[in-house]
């Protein structure tokens, strides 16, 4: 199951770091006949996707199936008491002063 992915993942890499590799060229084939740079070329881009696509796929494939995600184990909670934060809130704060103060 483990080996099914990295083939494809390293493949994807590789295509990658071509894909890096042929920009660099390109940028400095563009300094040497001093042309201003606009955008990659169709064909970098394409490689580009291509390979992360491939990557993504490897990877998928190399960490096994999605585990199906449940709604219902989930507690339910409101926002508040989900985003609460108990451990900072502070009673000992220069309010506490002022108000009795007046």
């Amino acid at each position: 199951r483990t080996m099914d992915g990295k083939p494809a993942l390293g493949f994807g890499f590789l295509l990658l770091l071509h894909a890096t590799w042929s920009a660099i060229q390109y940028r400095s084939y563009l300094r040497s006949i001093e042309v201003e740079y606009t955008f990659f070329p169709i064909e970098i881009i394409i490689e580009l996707l291509i390979g992360l696509g491939i990557a993504s796929w490897g990877t998928t494939l190399l960490l096994g199936p999605f585990k199906p995600y449940k709604i219902s184990a989930l507690p339910s909670k409101t926002a508040e008491m989900a985003f609460a934060r108990p451990e900072f809130i502070s009673f000992s704060h220069r309010g506490n002063r002022r108000s009795t103060v007046q």
